[in-house]
């Protein structure tokens, strides 16, 4: 599909430097493209051609880190969870859970213990004064 410029060049710089809605000026920012940038360029012009990836694909080229198949992910996903439920069972059976212990009674978890440095509370609570008060219904109804 052939591409034309919908806005001149000043425009561009009033649609970037004055947005009327934010909102919508962020859920269009996938389709905002520089003509004749390297940088920000068209989404479409990053990807392979159909044909070259179907035929890269064919012949086993892509050199993915993942599986190709859902079935393979999946497979490769089942075989870490056993591997942990076994780590986790065997340590279970020699009580050697890090905070945790199973017995005849059931599973208990130690609580977590607050090792929160006072310094690093005290200076969240002076960052958090000094963002602005916001109404829950004032943020609520901007949306």
């Amino acid at each position: 599909m052939p591409r034309r410029e919908l806005l001149t060049p000043t425009e561009r710089v009033q649609l970037f430097a004055f947005p009327e809605d934010e909102g919508e000026l962020i859920r269009l920012a996938g389709d905002l493209h520089v003509v004749g940038s390297r940088q920000f360029q068209d989404f479409e012009d990053y990807l392979l051609p159909t044909t070259v990836f179907r035929a890269m694909r064919s012949a086993d080229r892509l050199s993915l880190d993942v599986p190709a198949t859902a079935d393979e992910y999946l497979s490769d996903r089942l075989k870490l969870l056993r591997e942990a439920l076994e780590d986790t069972n065997r340590l279970a059976g020699a009580d050697e859970l890090p905070d945790a212990r199973i017995n005849d009674k059931g599973l208990k978890i130690s609580p977590l213990e607050d090792d929160t440095p006072r310094e690093a509370k005290l200076l969240e609570s002076q960052t958090y004064d000094l963002l602005p008060h916001v109404k829950i219904t004032d943020l609520l109804t901007r949306g």
